[in-house]
């Protein structure tokens, strides 16, 4: 029962601070800052599944909730079904308005909210990228429609905000539908305003 009331109060402060649709069954708090998180679901802002989890564990400080901050060390999905998508080239991912907010720290200039995140674990999962208006290609590598299992990932955020990006993807693996197969993809992505820079990449 504590597990269950730890999670709708958390989840309430979320939605709250963040304006994120987050539904989670129940946390266990363990070493004082580590966090495992049972069914965890994510919705975007169409009411769609973005993420879901059976299983989540995050390095945090859940009362740091009470001042409206969030710094989480480390994130880690176990089994994800990750689900991204735009309706056409020029329209906004699904997830954008989580990447604005990680990228900003604050929901809006009114609330203290602080949201940091360093590292992403995702193991053994599902992640689909799709833009609604184009039409799949079947049988080939279709960069409008990806689909991937056997998902995993070790992503690391040196610097995220409007000025700029620094992400370190330190591993990224799993079989897209196409046949392809992505064995430890590695790289280094810079972005400023003058442009993208992809550097150390591995396959």
């Amino acid at each position: 029962a504590v597990k269950h009331r730890i999670a709708s109060f958390t989840t309430e402060k979320i939605a709250d601070l963040y304006d994120i649709p987050i539904s989670i069954n129940s946390i266990e708090i363990k070493n004082l800052n580590e966090a495992v998180l049972e069914e965890v679901l994510i919705l975007d802002k169409g009411k769609d599944t973005l993420i879901y989890a059976k299983k989540a564990m995050a390095s945090i400080e859940p009362v740091r909730l009470l001042d409206g901050a969030l710094h989480i060390n480390t994130l880690a999905f176990e089994s994800p079904d990750i689900r991204l998508y735009r309706h056409s080239p020029e329209e906004p991912l699904n997830a954008q308005f989580i990447l604005e907010l990680i990228s900003t720290g604050k929901k809006d200039e009114k609330k203290d909210t602080d949201l940091r995140i360093n590292q992403l674990l995702v193991y053994d999962g599902k992640f689909c990228y799709n833009v609604n208006s184009k039409e799949p290609i079947d049988g080939k590598l279709d960069p409008y429609h990806i689909s991937i299992n056997d998902f995993s990932c070790n992503i690391s955020l040196k610097n995220f905000n409007k000025e700029s990006l620094n992400l370190y993807i330190r591993s990224i693996s799993g079989i897209e539908s196409s046949g392809l197969e992505l064995d430890k993809f590695r790289a280094r992505i810079v972005a400023k305003d003058n442009g993208i820079q992809l550097t150390n990449m591995l396959v």
